[in-house]
């Protein structure tokens, strides 16, 4: 039986903008969540941890099982802000013209 290789089956142009897309991402993707996550539960489980003397244990932990939802928020905008940038940075370096002409 033949091994299937998913990466041979993406064109070398495909390969290049998922290889320029990835670290955007990430990076877009840990900012945004860092973010989100502050405005949606920090201050108000500071607020809680300060006056009404919550553990630190157990809002860290409902910071961990919140997690999930913040990153959820976050996948959208951050895949158009990285899509956004990318191309932007393909089309100063004149590299989409390079793409059409091939």
């Amino acid at each position: 039986m033949k091994k299937l290789n998913i990466f041979s089956r993406i064109s070398i142009l495909e390969r290049y903008i998922i290889k320029e897309l990835i670290p955007p991402f990430i990076l877009g993707l840990a900012a945004s969540t860092i973010v989100v996550e502050l405005i949606g539960i920090s201050f108000e489980q500071a607020k809680f941890v300060a006056n009404r003397g919550l553990p630190i244990s157990t809002s860290l932990y409902i910071h961990l099982l919140k997690f999930p939802a913040f990153i959820a928020v976050s996948l959208p905008i951050t895949m158009l802000l990285a899509s956004i940038f990318v191309y932007g940075k393909l089309s100063i370096k004149s590299e989409i013209l390079a793409f059409q002409s091939h």
